[in-house]
């Protein structure tokens, strides 16, 4: 190795180098990460909203049927009692 390649491989593998590679190859990730953070369209949370809101649906069509259900229930409670008196 002569001279000159070995200039270039100190140059390299420099701490000041690494350390700015490093330092760059962070800079670049963050910015990624940023950018997906801002750009990012949030299907996930839609998609979250509609999935609650079809669970919402579906609770509310099981509350309505037990409310059907007590009603009845009461109806058939006051028919028992009106034939005990």
């Amino acid at each position: 190795m002569d001279k000159n390649e070995q200039t270039i491989l100190a140059g390299i593998f420099n701490v000041k180098t690494i350390t700015s590679a490093g330092g760059i190859l962070i800079a670049l990730f963050l910015g990624y990460v940023l950018y997906k953070v801002l750009t990012n369209d949030l299907t996930h949370l839609n998609e979250s909203i509609n999935r609650q809101a079809d669970i919402q649906q579906a609770t509310n069509r099981v509350l309505l049927k037990n409310a059907e259900a007590i009603t009845g229930n009461t109806e058939i409670l006051k028919i028992i009692e009106r034939r005990l008196k």
